[in-house]
């Protein structure tokens, strides 16, 4: 085995781990715990201290702690405060809800009209007392004023009086007036008339002489243009010679004219081609509307002629055309008319066979269905019976059974009774405080009608006031004789009776008959089903049948296929 080297430091290091913490190391801890402990110290000192940023800073928080505080009392008191006038508002809400509730009620209400009846009674009285007494004021004021306007009433009837007769005298003059009026009206009505039949036959002769020249105009005119036509080429003929001689008169006088000045030269010349301009425009326009004239009139006729060539071929053609129209349409109306009754008569036959087929098949069915109802009426007799009689026990334990149910609900009923009597002593206690109440207010103290039945209704008795809705109240018979709980249909009550201690069937049989009897005396048979309720059980029919006996007829038993068929004797 090797020997170890161990150096003194690693030694050193190895001892003080075994042994724990070395002496340098437990002065630095001593140090350090005791610098700990002076900057606690020192810690807590600053705590306490106002001058610093953190004591400024707590010093800020703690005042915003307490404003925080301070005020969360303050809502906390509003708070409360506003819970407390919350829940004395709701309490008067539900306080005036349940005065209106009770006001509401049909006896305050009652009360409540007769209060209003009352106050309008006193109302109308006082109403009637000021106007009595206006109208005794208003007569004392016209009996004065009459005595004060008597002589001026006399003056004013007597001019009255001869205004009238005034008046009447004018009226009779413009009567007269207008009598005269009339007559000359008339007069010159006559002579009015006979001037216009005058001039009627004036009109009638000047429209013919009218006539008579337009048509002479018309000649004349035809006459005047052709007249026009010569006029202007002999103005044409002229025209040329004017110029001719104008030429020469000119050439003279310009010969003659040489002192003047050149400027009365022109003016000359000017003026005589102006004139000439004038003249040439004048023979044209004339020309041109004679020519215009001549050319509008040949055309018109033109025109004419070749609408009325037009207009005989047009109607010649649609004549024509309707005549052929006519003959196509009666021909092709036939053929249809024709064809329509062939198909007719094919669709007759065809729906006859198919009609004859079918009733034969009905009255087949018809017969099977009358077989097999007198073969299932054997049968069905024997169980109706059997089915009757445990009805008719059932009915008896029901009826038993009833019985005792409707003695508990009248202890019911009276014990509810008694409760709704205390509830309307009570009621009544209560509109009574109310009545006098209201009776005690100032504004009602002088209301004699309203004290009056407020003094009757709380002093007398109940049963000593008088009842005036009498009339008015049903009063339900069965009820009061205990036969409102009774649900039974009064034939099965005929059922139960001592007299139906037989056979319940031939009682009830006879009652419940559904369809009657038939032509021949039918015989009518019901089944009865089971009843949902106890208390509605009566025999119900679900099926009807008939015999084949007569031949009757009931639409309960018989199919709807044979509706159409006749009566048939099997």
């Amino acid at each position: 085995m090797e020997p170890v080297v161990v150096s003194a430091l690693d030694l050193k290091r190895l001892q003080q781990k075994l042994e724990g913490v070395g002496v340098e190391e437990r002065i630095r801890q001593m140090q350090k715990e005791d610098r700990e402990e002076r900057y606690r110290l020192s810690k807590a000192r600053i705590s306490r201290w106002d001058n610093t940023i953190a004591g400024q800073r707590r010093k800020r928080l703690q005042a915003r702690s307490d404003r925080l505080a301070t005020e969360e009392a303050e809502r906390v008191r509003v708070d409360q405060e506003y819970a407390a006038e919350e829940a004395e508002r709701r309490k008067a809400a539900i306080d005036r809800a349940k005065q209106l509730q009770y006001y509401q009620t049909d006896m305050v209400k009652n009360f409540h009209s007769k209060v209003v009846l009352f106050e309008a009674l006193k109302e109308r009285d006082m109403q009637v007392a000021l106007k009595k007494e206006r109208a005794e004021h208003e007569k004392k004021r016209d009996l004065e004023s009459a005595r004060e306007e008597e002589p001026k009433a006399v003056a004013a009837r007597q001019a009255e009086l001869h205004l009238q007769l005034e008046v009447r005298r004018r009226a009779l003059q413009a009567q007269q007036d207008l009598l005269d009026q009339l007559r000359q009206k008339q007069a010159r009505e006559a002579a009015e008339t006979e001037a216009c039949r005058r001039e009627a036959e004036t009109l009638s002769s000047l429209d013919e002489e009218f006539r008579q020249k337009q048509k002479e105009a018309a000649v004349k005119q035809r006459s005047q243009r052709a007249i026009l036509r010569q006029e202007l080429l002999n103005m044409k003929e002229e025209l040329t010679t004017r110029n001719a001689a104008d030429r020469e008169l000119d050439t003279e006088e310009s010969r003659k004219a040489d002192e003047w000045a050149d400027r009365k030269r022109q003016q000359n010349i000017k003026k005589k081609e102006r004139e000439r301009t004038w003249f040439n425009e004048s023979q044209r326009m004339r020309q041109c509307i004679g020519e215009q004239t001549a050319k509008e009139d040949a055309l018109i006729d033109a025109k004419i002629d070749v609408a009325v060539a037009k207009a005989m071929r047009d109607r010649e053609e649609k004549v024509k055309r309707q005549e052929k129209e006519a003959a196509e349409k009666k021909r092709r109306q036939a053929d249809e008319l024709t064809t329509a009754y062939k198909s007719h008569i094919r669709r007759t036959e065809i729906q006859r066979k198919i009609q004859k087929e079918q009733d034969q098949e009905e009255l087949k069915e018809y017969v099977r269905l009358n077989e097999q109802a007198a073969s299932e009426r054997k049968t069905r007799k024997q169980e109706l019976l059997r089915k009757g009689k445990e009805l008719q026990d059932v009915h008896l334990r029901e009826i038993a059974v009833h019985t005792a149910q409707r003695a508990k609900d009248r202890e019911e009923q009276l014990a509810n009774d008694r409760a709704t009597l205390a509830v309307h002593e009570h009621d009544d206690e209560k509109l009574h405080a109310y009545m006098k109440s209201l009776a005690a207010e100032s504004w009602a103290q002088d209301n004699a009608r309203l004290q009056h039945y407020v003094h009757d209704e709380t002093s007398k008795p109940k049963d000593q006031r008088p009842w005036r809705l009498a009339d008015k109240h049903w009063v339900d018979t069965g009820k009061r004789l205990g036969l409102t709980g009774n649900k039974y249909h009064p034939m099965d009550v005929a059922g139960t009776n001592e007299i139906c201690r037989g056979d319940f069937l031939s009682v009830v049989g006879k009652a419940t008959s559904r369809c009657g009897s038939a032509a021949g005396g039918a015989t009518v048979v019901c089944r009865p089903q089971p009843s949902a309720s106890p208390a509605n059980s009566r025999p119900a029919s679900s099926s009807t049948l008939i015999s084949s006996r007569a031949g009757g007829h009931c639409k309960q038993g018989r199919p709807a296929i044979l509706e159409r068929l006749p009566a048939v004797h099997v």
